[in-house]
């Protein structure tokens, strides 16, 4: 695919916003062939994997499927990633990118963290 600017919402954490995100790209002419990629962002942070409910904009692991999902050929899916604990972060993304990637329902991560040192991100 050709590298194109993007347009896209964060903090999505449920079907029905999803859906209306969704629709709402739709209507303005954004889908995966225009000149500007829609995209929806789920924030995911190391508590999330450890099945802890940090607020109602963190959407359970099981949830985050049926997001992508519902977003899947329509939008890209970006993970908002977050964790204090950047001395593992490697171990953390695979554990959340292993079926993800595998599946084809999200490829793209944003980190939002402290910037690690640049092993660290080699080793991703």
């Amino acid at each position: 695919m050709k590298n194109k600017p993007y347009i896209g919402v964060s903090g999505i954490s449920t079907i029905e916003e999803a859906t209306k995100v969704i629709e709402i790209f739709n209507q303005n002419g954004f889908n995966l062939e225009s000149n500007h990629l829609p995209f929806l962002g789920y924030l995911v942070s190391d508590k999330t994997l450890k099945n802890e409910n940090i607020n109602s904009k963190y959407p359970s692991l099981r949830d985050l499927r049926h997001l992508f999902n519902e977003a899947k050929n329509k939008a890209i899916n970006v993970i908002h990633y977050h964790t204090n604990e950047t001395e593992n972060l490697h171990d953390q993304i695979e554990e959340l990118f292993y079926n993800l990637y595998k599946d084809e329902a999200c490829n793209t991560l944003q980190l939002n963290i402290v910037w690690p040192e640049s092993k660290v991100i080699r080793k991703i």
